[in-house]
């Protein structure tokens, strides 16, 4: 293919299908960090640039679409990971490399100069270590942000017996970077496949040339994440990651509210009810569960009546009477305050 120049326009345009997932994550614009430093190493040389990580990546960027293949290809370290999650330099079949920056073709990205560089990234999770090798970089930076309760309830109801309460008027602090060390392990995770540095060694995160700062959600890893968080605390964390900067924020949701028992429903979801009458169907006793085993198990979502289920408790939990009623926030909930946090500096 011919070496001549082609603008970067006609580059992309004749990259066609080659543009693959992942390809997208520096499109956004810088933003304004106000949050502070985590007092880290700088940076690994080279991360505010498309070019190497650090000093011997073989990494680099193609210039014409003939060198695409050998650009994608000289990403594809043992550090970037193989589809099957297994090094096939070791013997055994056992998982031993990650693989989901293969699974969305985070190389090609890589190949054309898109590894998260001048981007504010965002993430509400539980927390996570400091210490982690993976995360010695000044672009890893905690948000920290003070405020009050305003109800009472727990940050910890993956068992039948809930802990770690809250108070409404406490005083609460918001700081990623700790986390109780029985409750990080799902934040250290999820900031390694989004941040962890490029540095030839273990696994590196998918924009890792992107700065990432950090809030905590206040709860365990295996929480049923809601419907008892606290307003007030969640609108707080999410506006220190809005104010930081962050233009995308990342939060897990892979758990459904867990008040049911499970026993309670076919093969196929259907709710049976309480002793097999439907007219008990989602029928709660308590703050939690008719059985006091259930809060172990996950309310199914394979259904749009679980789903509904799940919004009408969120709207009974918060309004009037509701156990993490707020007077100032009637039937706002912690998902309200999500968004709440995301839409206030844009509807001034």
């Amino acid at each position: 293919m011919s070496m001549r120049f082609v603008s970067r326009r006609q580059f992309l345009r004749r990259l066609g299908g080659a543009f693959a997932a992942g390809a997208g994550i520096a499109l956004f614009p810088a933003g304004f960090a106000s949050a502070s430093p985590n007092g880290n190493p700088a940076s690994a040389p080279g991360q505010t640039g498309g070019g190497p990580a650090y000093p011997g990546d073989p990494g680099f960027v193609a210039r014409t679409p003939g060198e695409l293949d050998a650009a994608r290809a000289s990403w594809e370290t043992p550090e970037y990971g193989y589809y099957t999650g297994h090094n096939p330099s070791n013997p055994g079949t056992a998982i031993d490399s990650p693989w989901q920056l293969v699974a969305v073709n985070a190389s090609t990205a890589y190949a054309l100069g898109y590894r998260g560089q001048g981007v504010a990234l965002g993430m509400m999770d539980s927390g996570y270590r400091p210490t982690h090798e993976g995360f010695q970089t000044g672009l890893i930076v905690p948000v920290r942000a003070e405020g009050f309760y305003g109800t009472s309830g727990f940050g910890y109801r993956n068992s039948a017996t809930p802990a770690n309460p809250f108070t409404a008027g406490q005083r609460f602090t918001v700081a990623g970077d700790q986390a109780r060390t029985s409750d990080y392990s799902h934040g250290t995770g999820m900031l390694g496949v989004t941040s962890g540095v490029r540095d030839g060694k273990e696994q590196h995160g998918i924009a890792f040339g992107s700065t990432m700062y950090v809030a905590m959600t206040g709860g365990s890893d295996t929480q049923s994440h809601g419907p008892f968080h606290d307003y007030v605390y969640w609108h707080t964390a999410n506006k220190a990651l809005v104010d930081a900067g962050a233009r995308v924020i990342n939060s897990s949701w892979g758990s459904y509210v867990q008040t049911l028992d499970r026993s309670r429903f076919d093969g196929l979801g259907n709710d049976l009810g309480i002793g097999g009458n439907l007219a008990n169907a989602y029928q709660l006793r308590g703050k939690d569960s008719a059985s006091a085993t259930a809060m172990a198990t996950i309310v199914p979502s394979e259904y749009l009546k679980d789903l509904e289920y799940q919004f009408f408790l969120f709207k009974k939990s918060y309004s009037q009477d509701g156990i993490q009623y707020n007077p100032d926030y009637p039937g706002r909930s912690f998902m309200d305050a999500i968004w709440d946090a995301i839409r206030e500096p844009f509807s001034s």
